[in-house]
C-alpha cells in the first residue's frame, strides 16, 4: 500500500508539471583525412631523418540546434575522435605554431580534456554550448561559442574542410540590425578566468559595425583585451570585406594589434605593434578560374621589448606543407606516446604563418558542376629578420595541384599533391644538419556532411 501511494503521488506531481515542446535538428560532418610525406625532415641522408610517413585521421563534428520557440534556441557543439589517427588512441597535439610570446593572450578558451584532468583530448567532448534569443531587430547570444571573422586570419571557427583547431570564447553578445543590411554588435569575452576574486584572468570587450547583403559582406571589428595581473592591454582593429559580383570575387582582411604589458618569455615591459592582412582576388571566364592571393604578417628585426610579429590563425592555410606541417622534423630517438615518435627540436616553421610575405597565383578549371581542379604556386619569404640573418630571407616555393569532387551535396572529396622546395631560411639555419632536400606530399580529404 505504501509503494502504491508513493507511485500515485509521483504521477500526480508529474502531470501537474507544464509540458514544453522543442524542435531539434542537426548539423555536422565526419571527415577522414589521409596524408603522406617524404620527407618533412628536409633531409634524406641523416640517420634521424624521416623517410616516407603516412597516416589517416578522424574528425567528427556534431551541432544539435534546439529550437525552443520562435524567439529562442540553444546550440551545442561536440567533437569526437578529433585528430585521432586510425588505429590509435587520442594523443596530445603538439603546439608548434612558431608563434610569438603574446600568442597565449590571443587564443580561445581551453579545449576539453580527459576526465582525469590530463592534457590528452577525450574521444568525445563537449566543445561549445550557447543560447540565442531574437526579438525583432535585437539579437542576444550567451555561452561558449565559436569565433569567426572575415577571411579567418585572426579569428577562425575551425570548421573548414582542412581545419583542425577552432577559436572559442565564453561570450555575452548583443547585436542590433538597423535595416536589412546594416548591423552593430557589442560583446564581452572571458578567455581565461584564473582564480576567483583575483585579477589573473584574460578578458576582452569587442564592438562590430557591419554591412551584409547577398553580394557584399564588410565590417570593422574593434577589440580591447586585458590581463590586469600582467598589466597587459591589447587593442585590435580588423577590417574585412568580401564580394562576388558576376565573374569577379574578392576577399580582404587586414588587422593591426597594438598594446603593452608583461608578455612573458622575458618581455616584462613589452610593446606590441603587429599587422597582418590577406587579399584574395578571383576571376571566372567560362570554365576557367584565375586567382591571385597575397598576404603579409609583420616580423621582428631585433630581439628586444618591442614585439612586431603577427601570427595568423592556425586554421588559415595557404599550402599543403608550408606553414601547415612543422618543418624540419626528425624521428624521435626514443619514441613515446608523448612525442608520437617525432622530434620537433629542429623545427623552424610551425603550423601557423608569422613574419611572412607570400603570393599564391592559381589557375583552375571546372570540368563539370561536381568536378573542379586547380594548380597553384606559393612563394613566401620573411617580412623582417635581424641583420645577422639577412641571408635567410626566403622560406621557399611550393607547387600544389588539387582536385575537388562533390558527387552529392553531402559528400566532399578533395585530393592535393605538392612539392616544396626549401629556401634559405632552412638551408642557412644555424645548425649542423642540412635542410635543403625537397619534400613531396599528398593529402586526401573525405567529408560527409549533413
Amino acid at each position: 500500500m505504501s509503494l502504491s501511494r508513493t507511485l500515485l503521488a509521483l504521477a500526480l506531481v508529474a502531470t501537474s508539471l507544464p509540458a514544453y515542446a522543442a524542435e531539434v535538428d542537426f548539423e555536422g560532418f565526419y571527415r577522414a583525412r589521409g596524408r603522406l610525406f617524404n620527407s618533412l625532415s628536409l633531409n634524406r641522408t641523416e640517420d634521424s631523418a624521416e623517410g616516407v610517413q603516412s597516416w589517416v585521421q578522424h574528425r567528427v563534428w556534431l551541432r544539435p540546434r534546439i529550437l525552443i520557440d520562435e524567439h529562442t534556441a540553444v546550440f551545442v557543439d561536440f567533437r569526437a575522435l578529433d585528430g585521432v589517427t586510425w588505429g590509435d588512441s587520442p594523443l596530445t597535439r603538439p603546439d608548434v605554431t612558431g608563434a610569438t610570446a603574446v600568442a597565449d593572450l590571443d587564443d580561445g578558451v581551453a579545449t576539453a580534456t580527459t576526465a582525469d584532468g590530463g592534457a590528452t583530448p577525450a574521444n568525445f567532448t563537449l566543445w561549445r554550448a550557447w543560447g540565442e534569443a531574437h526579438f525583432g531587430n535585437a539579437h542576444f547570444k550567451v555561452g561558449r561559442m565559436p569565433l569567426h571573422w572575415g577571411a579567418g586570419i585572426w579569428q577562425n571557427d575551425g570548421l573548414g574542410l582542412d581545419a583542425d583547431f577552432g577559436d572559442t570564447a565564453d561570450r555575452a553578445q548583443f547585436e542590433y540590425r538597423f535595416d536589412d543590411a546594416v548591423y552593430a554588435s557589442l560583446a564581452m569575452d572571458i578567455h581565461t578566468e584564473g582564480y576567483i576574486n583575483h585579477s589573473d584572468g584574460v578578458h576582452a570587450f569587442s564592438g562590430i559595425v557591419g554591412y551584409l547583403t547577398e553580394t557584399v559582406d564588410a565590417g570593422l571589428y574593434l577589440q580591447y583585451r586585458t590581463a590586469p595581473s600582467r598589466d597587459v592591454q591589447i587593442f585590435s582593429v580588423d577590417a574585412a570585406a568580401s564580394t562576388e559580383l558576376g565573374p569577379f570575387s574578392m576577399d580582404l582582411e587586414a588587422i593591426g594589434q597594438f598594446g603593452s604589458g608583461d608578455f612573458g618569455a622575458g618581455l616584462n615591459d613589452g610593446k606590441l605593434t603587429a599587422m597582418g592582412g590577406v587579399l584574395d582576388l578571383g576571376l571566372k571566364a567560362n570554365q576557367l578560374r584565375f586567382g591571385a592571393e597575397g598576404g603579409f604578417g609583420t616580423g621582428d628585426g631585433n630581439v628586444d621589448e618591442k614585439v612586431t610579429t603577427f601570427t595568423f590563425d592556425r586554421d588559415f592555410d595557404v599550402a599543403l606543407m608550408m606553414f601547415e606541417q612543422p618543418m624540419p622534423r626528425l624521428q624521435a630517438a626514443v619514441p613515446s606516446s608523448a612525442n608520437g615518435g617525432v622530434d620537433y627540436d629542429e623545427v623552424l616553421t610551425g603550423n601557423a604563418m608569422s613574419n611572412v610575405l607570400y603570393l599564391r597565383p592559381t589557375v583552375g578549371y571546372t570540368f563539370r558542376e561536381d568536378l573542379f581542379a586547380d594548380v597553384s604556386l606559393i612563394a613566401a619569404r620573411t617580412a623582417k629578420l635581424p641583420d645577422s640573418e639577412a641571408d635567410r630571407s626566403g622560406y621557399g616555393l611550393e607547387a600544389d595541384a588539387r582536385v575537388k569532387y562533390n558527387p552529392t551535396e553531402h559528400i566532399e572529396l578533395a585530393g592535393t599533391a605538392g612539392v616544396f622546395f626549401p629556401g634559405k631560411f632552412y638551408k642557412n639555419a644555424d645548425t649542423t644538419l642540412d635542410f635543403s632536400a625537397p619534400t613531396f606530399g599528398a593529402e586526401l580529404n573525405t567529408r560527409i556532411k549533413f
